[in-house]
C-alpha cells in the first residue's frame, strides 16, 4: 500500500497501487508547479499519470485533463483510461469516481472531475 498526500486535505489516503520506481516516487511528492519528465517506452510515465490527480481531487474544483495523440491511445485496452478505470475503482468507497464512459471522465464524489481525450491534429486545441 502506499500513501497519497492530498493537497487541501487533512490526512493522507492509502490506496493499494503507488510508485513503481523511486524516479516516480520522486515525482509524486515534488510540490512543483511544472514538471518535465521523460523516459523510453513503457518505463511507467502513463501509469504514473493516472496517480498525479489523486494529489489534487481532495479539492472539488480540481478539473484535471489528460491527453494522447489518438482516441484509441485514451481508450484502447491498456490505454490512459483503462488504467485509470483500474486503478481508481482500486481507491476507498469515500473516494472512489463514479465512471461516464462515453465522456471519458471520472467524476469523484466531491465533483473534482479527471478526464481524457485525444488531440491528433493541432486544430484539436480548439476543442478544449
Amino acid at each position: 500500500m502506499t500513501k497519497v498526500k492530498m493537497k487541501h486535505a487533512t490526512k493522507t489516503v492509502e490506496v493499494p497501487f503507488g510508485a513503481t520506481s523511486r524516479k516516480q516516487q520522486m515525482i509524486l511528492d515534488s510540490e512543483a508547479e511544472i514538471l518535465i519528465i521523460g523516459g523510453a517506452a513503457g518505463s511507467g510515465k502513463s501509469y504514473l499519470l493516472q496517480m498525479l490527480p489523486l494529489k489534487y481531487i481532495s479539492d472539488p474544483q480540481t478539473t484535471c485533463i489528460m491527453f494522447r495523440r489518438t482516441t484509441p491511445q485514451v481508450k484502447g485496452q491498456g490505454g490512459l483510461f483503462d488504467t485509470a478505470f483500474n486503478m481508481y475503482n482500486q481507491l476507498p468507497d469515500k473516494i472512489r469516481p463514479k465512471f461516464r464512459h462515453q465522456a471519458l471522465e471520472a467524476i469523484f464524489p466531491n465533483g473534482a472531475k479527471v478526464k481524457w481525450s485525444h488531440m491528433e491534429h493541432v486544430k484539436d486545441k480548439f476543442n478544449h
